[in-house]
């Protein structure tokens, strides 16, 4: 009966400090750069591609998303597609791949909401949750790879840091 209740009681003090001083909040902010992303544009064959968070602050097990805008060289004919895919590995500690499944956005609507008028891009989205790790900070690195209907490829990646504070 004492060990049953010896479990309980630690049973019960594990759930309490898991859930203890954890803040959880989600602030969405406009589409952004964020202060600790590696480079918000990256230059391709295709075109310009901007990398950019709804969040200010990349908090692991706080859902976020991550929008990819494609603004492509020269005219846009109404045959050219793209593929976005891409996944998310750790810099410092490794936890695998986590892989982004981007979605096609309509860049009217999303141009309007960032007070753009370029009409002239292909925009992507994917939502994203990172896993919590033993490094209050953790390094991430976001591969991105754009292949068009010809087979053109090209990846590339960013680099951004999440945190527990």
């Amino acid at each position: 009966m004492i060990m049953i209740r010896i479990a309980i009681m630690v049973f019960s003090l594990n759930l309490l400090s898991c859930s203890e001083g954890q803040n959880n909040t989600v602030i969405y902010s406009p589409i952004q750069c964020i202060k600790s992303q590696s480079s918000c544009q990256i230059l391709t064959q295709f075109g310009v591609l901007e990398v950019k968070f709804n969040v200010e602050v990349i908090k692991p097990e706080t859902p976020f998303s991550v929008f990819v805008d494609l603004k492509e060289n020269g005219p846009i004919t109404k045959n050219q597609n793209y593929i976005v895919s891409g996944y998310l590995e750790g810099k410092n500690m490794y936890m695998g791949k986590i892989p982004l499944f981007f979605s096609a956005i309509d860049s009217r609507n999303n141009n309007k909401a960032s007070g753009g008028d370029n009409l002239e891009s292909f925009n992507y989205k994917a939502d994203v949750l990172l896993g919590s790790c033993s490094e209050e900070k953790m390094a991430w690195r976001m591969w991105l790879t754009v292949v068009d209907n010809t087979g053109n490829k090209e990846t590339h990646f960013i680099g951004f840091i999440s945190s527990r504070i």
